[in-house]
């Protein structure tokens, strides 16, 4: 296979384009606003149509949680997920639309009724499926992640790393059938020390940020290598992705549909200049910037150096209602303008690797360190997390520790906690979930009422021997 060539007549390196695919164990922890509703409503919106390019045959590199896959395999989850569609999202629509038009909301009656379509293809699939959530997900999946998406550099001790990352190894390995070693970051979260556990847990590559974090060196302009222990480093291309994610990138257009102006139902009706969301000129724009992200990449890619691009699958209608439409066009559209899109396993196999020590700790969030998940705003969560991977290994018995404790810590060191508080999200929903999972790490054996009950589904595939390391 060769690269295409860039009008400068040299040849024109490949683009990978990675897609973090998670949400945190809500199953059977609170309905609307916040708990297992955002497991069906992302389903529709992001998993479903972005899922579907991948089986069309588009080369994107999908990583899926652990976590994220407990939730979808558990049983019945595929029939609470339509009767969520057919019974409370219709209902919802239904009364919305009951009072749009007697008070002369025409447009937004009109926005109402395209809203309700990516359900209805939701519960098409699911009757053609017999309601296999996991199935659209796990086949189109080559990389994993951590078991809970825990910050990997805030955990105690090595290992609390190995049963985070042992625990989601083998959870890809059961549900894939195989795994070649391609490894998300959660919060794409990276330190030296993370270098050894994840190599011995199979661990051959993953994403890094480097801005920031190589200070003189220009963000994404550097291709992937490897350190003298054999680690693929793969760096994100920073400025190609701020085109398509950031405050003011391209979902930030007038055109596109608000995800934040809602009605008494809960449902986007409106578009970013608050008027009623055209669905036609949101997928015009959606077009039109796809073609100018293609050029941005053609253009960034005539310099010879294969380019990473990594976003959360989430953005891609969750979040950003156009964006799949965006990435199908964009698709199209790199391959008009001759950039090769390949899987980061082809992109990192393809180049020539250097061999280089392993980047300085870095992350994708705010600052490009840790303070989204350790500013004192939630200290106590940093402290107590740590504080609770300790207790456990303390009082570690000759038997090893049980399941139920293993899962509440796994619960516990979720991401996701801190990051609702820090950044205002659910952070009620955040600080109640945390202080949930603490409370049950602090009775050994589980022997007061728990979260435990609640998690038989979190982690099948458990790593139980990775506490009793060292």
């Amino acid at each position: 296979m060769t690269a295409a060539r860039a009008g400068n007549g040299k040849s024109r390196a490949p683009l990978a384009i990675v897609l973090h695919t998670h949400m945190p164990y809500v199953k059977g922890y609170g309905t609307w606003p916040f708990g297992e509703e955002w497991l069906w409503e992302v389903y529709a919106s992001s998993y479903l149509p972005v899922t579907e390019l991948v089986r069309q045959g588009a080369p994107l590199t999908i990583s899926l949680t652990p976590v994220l896959a407990d939730q979808y395999e558990a049983p019945a989850s595929g029939a609470r997920c339509r009767a969520f569609y057919d019974e409370a999202r219709r209902a919802s629509h239904e009364e919305d639309q009951q009072w749009l038009i007697p008070t002369g909301l025409h447009g937004e009656h009109a926005a109402s009724e395209h809203s309700w379509l990516e359900y209805e293809r939701a519960i098409a699939h699911l009757d053609a499926t017999g309601g296999d959530l996991l199935g659209a997900l796990a086949g189109t999946s080559l990389w994993t992640s951590s078991a809970t998406h825990a910050v990997l550099p805030l955990l105690a001790t090595e290992a609390g790393v190995r049963l985070q990352v042992g625990t989601g190894a083998a959870s890809h390995r059961r549900r894939a059938g195989k795994w070649d070693g391609g490894f998300w970051l959660p919060e794409c979260a990276w330190d030296p020390e993370l270098e050894a556990p994840l190599i011995e847990e199979g661990v051959r590559m993953v994403c890094v940020e480097l801005t920031g974090a190589q200070p003189g060196e220009a963000a994404g302009a550097r291709a992937p290598w490897r350190t003298p222990d054999g680690l693929r480093i793969v760096p994100i291309d920073r400025p190609l992705i701020d085109a398509v994610w950031h405050h003011d990138g391209y979902p930030a257009h007038a055109d596109y549909r608000s995800s934040h102006a809602r009605s008494y139902q809960g449902h986007a009706l409106w578009n970013n200049a608050h008027e009623p969301y055209d669905p036609a000129k949101g997928a015009a724009r959606a077009r039109a910037d796809a073609a100018d992200w293609a050029q941005r990449c053609a253009q960034a890619l005539a310099d010879g150096i294969p380019r990473v691009v990594a976003f959360d699958t989430e953005l891609f209608g969750h979040w950003w209602h156009e964006g799949p439409i965006f990435l199908a066009a964009a698709l199209e559209a790199l391959a008009e303008a001759g950039v090769e899109l390949v899987t980061a396993d082809e992109l990192v196999a393809r180049t020539e690797l250097a061999t280089a020590p392993a980047p300085p700790a870095s992350t994708w969030g705010a600052g490009r360190d840790l303070r989204t998940w350790s500013a004192p705003k939630v200290s106590t969560i940093t402290w107590d997390l740590r504080r609770a991977e300790l207790d456990l290994l303390l009082t570690r018995g000759p038997g090893g520790l049980p399941e139920a404790a293993l899962r509440d810590l796994l619960a516990l060191q979720s991401s996701d906690w801190a990051f609702m508080v820090t950044e205002d999200r659910a952070s009620s929903y955040g600080w109640a979930r945390f202080a949930e999972h603490r409370r049950a790490t602090t009775v050994p054996a589980g022997a007061l009422p728990s979260s435990t009950p609640r998690l038989r589904h979190l982690a099948p595939d458990l790593a139980h021997d990775a506490l009793a390391v060292g």
